[in-house]
Formats: C-alpha cells, sequence, structure tokens
C-alpha cells in the first residue's frame, strides 16, 4: 500500500509545512522504487514529523517490513491502528501483526557439557550444540545429560533468532539473596520463598529470581547456580517516580496496667507491671524505681514486648502522690519517649492514676499494688 501524505489527523501543519511533507513523501516512494530502503525510511520519516499522518505509519511498517526488521514493522504497523480506528484495512492489518509475530526463526541450543540430548516441547531435537528451526510462539526447552536435567521456557518472536545455553549438573547448590529493602519478597520461577535476606538450596543451573517491596521497584535477575556451589545476587531496588514516605499513622493507644510494687521508707519504690496496649495489641511487661520523697516521685524504667515483638527501652519521667500512709491514692503522668524500627524514636503523653493499699513490714517495707494505667499517644512507639 502507497498512501498519500496528504490530510493530517494531528496538529495542523502549515502550507509550507504540508508541501515540505509531500516532496519528502515523494522521494520517499521513488526510493522504493529503485529499493533504496535507507533513503526511503529517512523520506517517510521527515514526511510524517512535518505532517502527521497515520497513513504514512503505514508505509514506514512496509519498508522495514521488507528488510527484515519485523518487530520494527510491527511497532510502525500498531502506531498505524492506534491512528486510524476505523481504517477499512484494520481486520488485514491486525492479521498482519499475528503473522508477524509467529514467524519462524533459527534456535541455537548449546549445553554444557556438551552433548546433552535436548528435547523441544517433549520432543526429542537432537544433541547439543544444535541449529533448529522453531514456529514463533511460546517453547519448553530441555536438555538431559548423566541423569541431570536443565529446562528454560523460551519465546520465538518476529523470526528473531535465539541462542540458549543449558547447564546441566546433578546436584543442588545455595542460592542468596540480600536487598537494599528488608523483607522484600523472594520469587524464585514463579514460586515465592521467604524475603530477603534469603539463602537456601536450589537445582544447580539458571533460575530467574524476582525480588519485590511495596513502595519499590520490582527486580528480575537470571543467574546460574553451580552444583555443590553458591550464587548471590544483591538486588537494588529503587523508589518510583514520585514516591513519598507515607506519614505513620497517629491513633490513641490505651494502655491497662496492673503495677504492684515495693515502698522502701526512704522514698525509693521499686515495682513491676503487666499490661495491654490495645493500639498495638501487645502485652507488656514494666519494671523500674520511682524515688523522691513520699507524696512526690518521678521514674525511669524500662519496657520488655512480651511474646509478640522485640524489646524496644523506653524512658517515663512523671508525678506519684500518695505513698505514705497505709492507704494511698496514686496519680501519675509525663512524657514516654521510645525507640521504634530503624531507630526511630517516638514520644507520647500519658497519665496513670489508681489506688494502693499494704501495709507496713519488718524492715519499713509497704506493699503498694497500683491499679490503672492510661496513655494517649503513638501506636507504636
Amino acid at each position: 500500500m502507497i498512501a498519500s501524505a496528504a490530510g493530517p489527523v494531528h496538529a495542523q501543519p502549515d502550507a509550507d509545512a504540508r508541501a515540505q511533507a509531500g516532496a519528502a513523501f515523494k522521494r520517499a516512494v521513488a526510493a522504493e522504487g529503485r529499493r533504496d530502503w535507507p533513503t526511503a525510511l529517512a523520506e517517510y520519516e521527515t514526511a510524517y514529523q512535518l505532517s502527521p499522518h497515520p497513513d504514512v505509519l503505514y508505509n514506514i511498517a512496509s519498508v522495514h517490513e521488507r528488510t527484515g526488521a519485523l518487530r520494527a514493522a510491527a511497532t510502525y504497523y500498531q502506531r498505524y491502528l492506534d491512528g486510524s480506528p476505523s481504517a477499512a484495512d484494520r481486520a488485514k492489518v491486525v492479521g498482519k501483526l499475528a503473522e508477524l509475530r509467529a514467524r519462524p526463526a533459527t534456535l541455537t541450543i548449546t549445553t554444557r557439557p556438551a552433548g546433552a540430548a535436548v528435547l523441544l516441547d517433549g520432543k526429542p531435537a537432537g544433541a547439543a550444540p544444535l541449529a533448529v528451526r522453531v514456529d514463533g510462539g511460546a517453547h519448553q526447552l530441555v536438555a538431559e545429560a548423566a541423569g541431570a536435567r536443565a529446562s528454560r521456557a523460551i519465546t520465538i518472536e518476529f523470526g528473531e533468532p535465539q541462542a540458549v545455553d543449558l547447564t546441566v549438573a546433578a546436584g543442588r547448590g545455595t542460592l542468596v539473596v540480600a536487598s537494599n529493602a528488608p523483607g522484600a519478597t523472594v520469587t524464585i520461577d514463579g514460586r515465592p520463598v521467604g524475603t530477603t535476606p534469603w539463602s537456601g538450596a536450589v537445582e544447580a543451573g539458571h533460575h530467574v529470581v524476582v525480588i519485590a517491596a511495596p513502595g519499590y521497584t520490582t527486580t528480575e535477575r537470571a543467574i546460574e547456580v553451580p552444583a555443590d556451589g553458591s550464587a548471590q545476587i544483591q538486588g537494588a531496588l529503587g523508589r518510583p517516580v514520585g514516591w513519598v514516605e507515607p506519614t505513620p499513622p497517629t491513633r490513641t493507644s490505651v494502655r491497662a496496667v496492673f503495677d504492684s510494687g515495693t515502698y522502701l521508707e526512704h522514698g525509693f519504690v521499686v515495682g513491676i507491671a503487666a499490661g495491654y496496649r490495645t493500639a498495638t495489641q501487645r502485652l507488656e511487661a514494666t519494671t523500674g524505681m520511682v524515688f523522691g520523697s513520699p507524696g512526690f516521685g518521678w521514674a525511669f524504667r524500662g519496657r520488655a514486648f512480651l511474646l509478640t515483638g522485640p524489646v524496644r527501652p523506653y524512658v517515663v519521667a512523671g508525678v506519684n502522690y500518695g505513698f505514705a500512709g497505709g492507704s494511698s491514692a496514686l496519680a501519675g503522668g509525663g512524657v514516654l519517649i521510645a525507640t521504634g524500627r530503624a531507630g526511630a524514636v517516638s514520644m507520647e503523653l500519658f497519665a496513670e492514676s489508681g489506688y494502693g493499699a499494704g501495709s507496713d513490714a519488718d524492715g519499713g517495707f509497704r506493699f503498694v499494688p497500683i491499679i490503672a494505667g492510661v496513655s494517649f499517644g503513638r501506636s507504636q512507639p
């Protein structure tokens, strides 16, 4: 099909541009006639830049097809279809695209060690090295030698030749996968196996590893794992363009505790507490010392999450009232500063109140239970 360069469908060029486009188009047609393909392509491209019209894209695709650049031809045929949704030859061009993609190509197969028996789509193809003509589409290669086998899925498109080298090795090797994003998902040959940092035994030979993490781009790597050896992949995951670090949610957290301690007459209380924090849904244990005069005190304590999380130290400073006497009203408050994930530091205000009762014992000791504690602040210190 030789198309006319008239009738642009995009921005309207001026008369001078249309004249130049027409001249370039005529030069392209003349170059096609004498089989000067590079000149024809250059002139068609000039005509399209000066006066965009989808028919010119068809001509460019046709020249690429004649020179054997089938993938480039398919690209321009598709652009022609995109720019001509109601083209009369649309069904014909769609069929041509499918035919170009399915063109056969030469597949060259080598193996390590040489001489392995090769199966193509389950049928014997010969001993490697060998070259076979293969139709376009998806295919499965298997190489077998000395009881070991290796496989590879391939796709032939647009008549483009391919060369495949298969390592046929008996046994297993070790694959180590790391990434700059801790906890990234690791998928080997389409099967999820864990998160980074990951290490494990895999069949020797070729593998495709995909490393993915929320908020990062996905990395795909091909690697050969030697038998009785090891291979390593370091996944460099980047942030997508425009990605913004999400702000951690701030929610009210209610911490209900039972706090019990021993009062030393000289103004010190040694205590231990156990409780439950609603926002993080974790059990907590607290221990520390309150010191000061009776009726006023402040504390530094350490907290450990029980069963459901790692140890995270924190500091509490507060006011306590009512340690004197056999029974005591207690009120406290202050600031809690805690270390979090990746060294982050968070802060929350807290207030506690309760009622303590106890009795003096020999040596001036008094048992002081403190019941109730409420904190308001970040959900995950």
